[in-house]
């Protein structure tokens, strides 16, 4: 509620995470900026109905299980072990597993940027797919033919018109990154990830969780990182 301070008015709003994902903040944050905006001009607003929340619950309703079931058994067949890039690193002496965490932050110049971006044009990549492969390969070392690494999706799907306008939860963890390692150029590597992100865009409303189940990897998680881009 707007609350007056000086001549001036903060605005709080609070809600729980399992009602909104940031996307739709962001939707619901810019309706108040216009609204806000044309009542100080005097002047009307008509916002843009959004499609109810709901369409979504009855397009996913409708999905079929067993197509994302063949999908997914057929990507992470022969994962039989959780992927783990902490193998590669010492752990601080009195740290067990379940606390193991480092933050490294990096900047990049703009000149490598301006070279990433001239690399992803040339191959047909998105800057996203680069990241995520070379986040990847970090875990390949001697006897790994491959890995399984969360990430995050926007989970609104493309097929379902107005999805971009829809407020809700929609947002999702899914393991597209499971990867097996190839010999063949990195640049085809990078084309074959990204085609297999394409084609699992229509099965990534099934959550890790039950993913996992349809996986060979037990009694432990099906990834150990999740990428967030």
């Amino acid at each position: 509620m707007p609350y007056p301070l000086e001549n001036r008015f903060e605005f709080f709003w609070i809600h729980h995470h399992i009602i909104l994902d940031g996307w739709s903040t962001a939707l619901i944050l810019g309706d108040i900026a216009r609204l806000y905006d044309a009542y100080r001009a005097g002047e009307a607003c008509q916002l843009e109905p959004p499609r109810p929340y709901g369409d979504f619950v009855s397009w996913f309703r409708r999905r079929d299980p067993e197509r994302a079931k063949a999908f997914w058994k057929r990507q992470l067949a022969g994962f039989k072990n959780v992927t783990s890039i902490c193998e590669n690193f010492s752990r601080p002496r009195g740290v067990g597993s379940n606390s193991f965490m480092r933050t490294k932050e990096l900047t990049w110049e703009a000149g490598l940027t301006r070279t990433l971006q001239a690399f992803a044009r040339r191959h047909q990549l998105t800057l996203s797919t680069i990241v995520h492969g070379a986040w990847a390969l970090c875990y390949r070392y001697p006897g790994m033919g491959g890995c399984v690494v969360g990430s995050t999706m926007s989970g609104r799907p493309a097929e379902l018109e107005g999805s971009h306008r829809m407020v809700g939860l929609f947002i999702n963890v899914s393991c597209p990154s499971g990867s097996k390692f190839a010999r063949r150029p990195r640049c085809e590597w990078l084309q074959s990830l990204q085609r297999l992100w394409q084609k699992s865009g229509n099965t990534n409303s099934r959550a890790g969780c039950i993913i996992q189940e349809w996986s060979e990897i037990r009694n432990a998680h099906l990834f150990e990182s999740i990428f967030d881009i």
